[in-house]
């Protein structure tokens, strides 16, 4: 009914999904992206324009190790909550 229409309409499954496969977040590439872009030279001040290549480089600038994330289709995942962290941390530095 009713409950079960929220439950989906807010992604509380899917999210229960990831979080049993073991990653903490989970975000569209593009807006990974547009959020951490500055972290990278090669992304910073404007993106490759792939959004994919763009996320890895930011992640490998930021010495992410491949076990801790996982590429999706359209969404970028990680294991982590310490590693999303530490990347807002860094981007809250280079915003100063």
């Amino acid at each position: 009914g009713r409950v079960s229409h929220q439950v989906r309409y807010l992604g509380l499954v899917e999210n229960i999904r990831v979080r049993r496969a073991g990653f903490a977040y989970r975000r569209d590439f593009g807006e990974f992206v547009a959020r951490f872009k500055i972290l990278c030279e090669a992304t910073w001040p404007v993106a490759l324009g792939d959004v994919r290549s763009d996320t890895w480089a930011i992640l490998k600038a930021n010495s992410v190790r491949e076990e801790d994330f996982q590429f999706g289709r359209t969404k970028l995942f990680i294991r982590q909550p310490e590693t999303l962290i530490r990347l807002e941390e860094v981007r809250e530095r280079k915003l100063q």
